[in-house]
């Protein structure tokens, strides 16, 4: 169900580099996940490859990643409307691929280490229970997407990938302020408008409010009913401080938002690894299982923004986050499967079946010890390949125009975590590849 490997290259689009602007890349790269998701939605209706299944409900999870990446580039309503529904489409499909991989699971787990007849017996009617269930929900996954109707969302989806709204007016000022803005004058007295020339005027000197509110119109970032509004905003607005973080625009480098996006995963990584690595003696599964989400997401925003990074350095990082993601959704797996394995053994005790909750205690047993062992062997691989080296890897992977700074030392501190970020609704349906 988990497998390592580097980048897959179905998921770079030619045409795109690091300085493709942002709104550029959204377009394209939605538009691409779109498609993609589009593709297996008939091998899905067939159901004769649980390949497809599986491969459509990545691709609606990698679109969705995009559009919450390339939020900035699109009217509020229309993105929520676009978003809500494609996150639809992966609950769709959530119930009957976790089945599919319950199966997978447990007919795997029938072949290795030889269990007691009464533990097969038991893996058995889970497979059989499962399957019952997977035929019963097949129907309403196929009337959800009915209900869904997918060409019209694929047509919401590409009409709002080809409009992107405006800049922001106030985070464009804030440019205009940093960078100033050329405006026309005339050469000298009794020089005709033809003999204009164009000068820099910034903050606090003469024509610059007018000038920025001009501007703003012109780019259609605001209405000429808001001129005299946005010119007093502009009398009021200063010169950046050298060090000051400009805001990001729509029309700046993908590699740009990279540069302040990764480093945000990236942290976010860090404080669950620092929980998780707190409690390596006697591991919490709900804090390992946040790290796996936050690896999740930091590797689907290193998918999207590739061309941030240097092409033969990618491979190398992209498979290391994918390796410790791969650890802990096997352990993620083998933890919800122990507890629904100790589940039926008690409902088997209640029923006064004691061969059938022998047979789910055993099993119950063996699934207890696997998570064991890749509680353990996360670990260790954490202590063979520590978090630092991920971030020396994977700043050392940017372009070095777009390198960002290096996290403080104090992100990797062992201190105890007063809060945890908690995952998002969609980060809790199952199934992550």
């Amino acid at each position: 169900m988990h497998s390592g490997g580097a980048m897959k290259k179905d998921l770079e689009i030619q045409g795109l580099d690091a300085n493709t602007t942002f709104e550029h890349a959204a377009s394209v790269m939605i538009l691409d996940r779109l498609d993609n998701m589009l593709a297996h939605e008939p091998g899905v209706r067939q159901g004769e490859d649980i390949e497809e299944l599986h491969d459509m409900r990545v691709y609606s999870r990698r679109l969705r990643e995009a559009l919450r990446i390339f939020k900035p580039c699109f009217p509020k309503k229309e993105y929520k409307s676009v978003y809500a529904r494609v996150r639809d489409v992966t609950r769709a499909l959530g119930e009957v691929r976790n089945l599919d991989v319950f199966i997978s699971y447990f007919r795997a787990f029938k072949e290795v280490g030889e269990p007691d007849a009464s533990c097969a017996r038991a893996a058995d009617a889970l497979i059989s229970w499962a399957e019952k269930q997977r035929d019963a929900l097949r129907d309403d996954m196929i009337k959800s997407l009915d209900k869904l109707d997918t060409a019209c969302l694929a047509q919401d989806v590409r009409a709002m990938a080809a409009a992107a709204q405006p800049e922001e007016p106030k985070a464009l000022l804030l440019r205009f302020a940093a960078e100033g803005l050329p405006v026309a004058q005339a050469g000298g007295p009794g020089s005709g408008v033809q003999n204009a020339e164009l000068v820099m005027v910034r903050p606090g000197q003469p024509g610059f409010p007018e000038a920025a509110a001009r501007e703003l119109m012109a780019r259609g970032c605001i209405r000429p009913r808001e001129y005299k509004e946005y010119r007093d905003v502009a009398r009021g607005v200063g010169a950046p401080a050298q060090d000051q973080e400009l805001p990001l625009l729509i029309g700046d480098p993908a590699a740009e938002y990279a540069k302040r996006i990764i480093p945000a995963r990236f942290a976010v990584v860090a404080r669950m690894w620092r929980e998780a690595m707190l409690r390596r003696d006697n591991p919490d599964i709900a804090a390992l299982h946040a790290l796996r989400i936050s690896f999740k997401k930091l590797r689907y925003a290193f998918e999207i923004l590739y061309v941030a990074f240097e092409e033969e350095k990618r491979d190398a990082v992209y498979a290391r986050m994918k390796h410790f993601q791969d650890i802990l959704g096997d352990l993620h797996d083998a933890d919800v499967f122990y507890e629904l394995g100790c589940g039926k053994m008690k409902s088997a005790v209640k029923k006064d079946k004691m061969p059938s909750a022998l047979g789910y205690a055993l099993l119950a047993h063996r699934l207890r010890l696997r998570r064991d062992e890749l509680a353990a062997e996360f670990c260790r691989v954490a202590d063979e390949y520590p978090l630092e080296s991920l971030q020396q890897e994977l700043w050392a992977a940017f372009h070095a125009a777009y390198a960002p700074p290096a996290p403080a030392p104090e992100l990797y501190a062992a201190e105890d975590m007063q809060t945890q970020e908690a995952p998002d609704d969609e980060d809790t349906d199952g199934d992550d590849q």
